[in-house]
């Protein structure tokens, strides 16, 4: 089963699938052994009934009553309403990696269009999906993941393959109007995967640099202009912001396993977090509170069939933890969470094998 995505893609994306970080670097950090132990209790993870829509790659929402999911084999989307879900059609795609709920009628999602090659950024209006113009590259390009800062300020992040056939990071930004090409250090090999604001001036992105030079890609934004800060080797998959001096990030590193790494307002950091095994990667991070965050992923990346159960961790202010997580036949990869602070509401989506080939899953714990 792989990690992210059930298609294969390009060579180097760092959402195609788990065998893309044999081409990463290790890191040079230890992981802790498995038998950490949690001072809460375990949240109780129920599956969801849900129409299938093959996978779920990305969970948003802008209340507990509009709530969007989108899938990454396919150009459909389920949309809760507070009582049903129900699909979505989205406008023709080949997959769509991130959704960003701003409110009921202003929907943003990110992905690839029919050509696989190029980009393709899609807004729904309250009533339908449809594609929005944005640049595109002659070599091509992808946006991995996008966050919204205000309704015109969003920003969007992936990779471009420059006129030397080098991946290269890439960010875009709507002001309201229009999507524009945003000026990033030029980092030959990297590709940004995922996206964390504090503030319209405190803005992180994250992913990996593959090629000659093999490390985590860490860009800050501080409203005026985007910078590289150093942190340990690793492949970032997912990013959370609390506060300037407390931001998580998640992934795996090669030959290690899954990777947590804490930006404590000063440097970067690897978190000890139990070491399930080589096999395994975190997909998505989030968080309820400094206290309370959860991420997710998968077990067995990379295996078909079995019932290896979805991967939960869990940080209770002290350590981080495996959370339960019902199993069902032919496994399960998450990709997606999403927690609503208020009520401690979790959600986390993926998707599992079957003789018909993926189909997604939905499941929801309350603390």
């Amino acid at each position: 089963m792989t990690s992210r995505n059930v298609r294969v893609f390009s060579q180097w994306s760092l959402v195609a699938t788990v065998l893309l970080f044999k081409t990463l670097a290790a890191g040079a950090q230890d992981l802790s052994n498995q038998s950490i132990a949690s001072s809460t209790a375990p949240v109780i993870f129920n599956f969801l009934t849900t129409p299938d829509i093959g996978s779920i790659g990305s969970l948003s929402a802008d209340s507990e009553n509009d709530v969007w999911a989108t899938a990454l084999t396919n150009s459909v989307a389920l949309h809760f309403n507070g009582s049903t879900w129900t699909k979505s059609a989205m406008a023709k795609a080949s997959r769509v990696n991130k959704v960003a709920v701003i409110s009921p009628t202003n929907v943003w999602a990110v992905g690839q269009g029919t050509n696989d090659k190029f980009s393709q950024i899609q807004h729904f209006n309250g009533s339908t999906w449809s594609v929005v113009s944005s640049a595109h590259f002659a070599n091509g390009e992808s946006m991995n993941s996008l966050k919204g800062v205000a309704p015109n300020n969003i920003l969007a992040v992936g990779v471009f393959v420059d006129c030397l056939n080098n991946r290269t990071p890439l960010v875009e930004h709507f002001d309201g109007s229009k999507w524009s090409v945003v000026s990033v250090p030029h980092i030959v090999g990297g590709e940004l995967t995922d996206i964390a604001v504090v503030s319209a001036s405190d803005i992180w992105a994250v992913g990996a640099i593959g090629g000659s030079t093999l490390a985590a890609l860490t860009l800050h934004f501080n409203g005026q202009q985007w910078t590289r800060v150093s942190a340990p080797s690793a492949s970032l998959l997912g990013v959370t912001a609390l506060a300037t001096n407390n931001i998580w990030a998640a992934g795996v590193q090669l030959g290690r396993g899954p990777v947590i790494e804490h930006w404590n307002g000063t440097a970067w950091k690897v978190v000890t977090s139990p070491n399930i095994g080589t096999s395994a990667v975190l997909n998505s991070i989030r968080a309820i509170s400094p206290s309370d965050i959860w991420a997710a992923g998968c077990n067995a990346c990379g295996d078909v069939g079995g019932s290896n159960p979805a991967l939960i961790e869990h940080w209770d202010g002290t350590a981080w933890s495996i959370n339960p997580s019902p199993v069902r036949l032919g496994g399960l990869a998450a990709n997606a969470l999403l927690t609503f602070p208020l009520t401690k509401r979790i959600y986390v989506g993926g998707f599992t094998f079957s003789s018909f080939g993926p189909s997604s899953f939905l499941m929801e714990g309350v603390e």
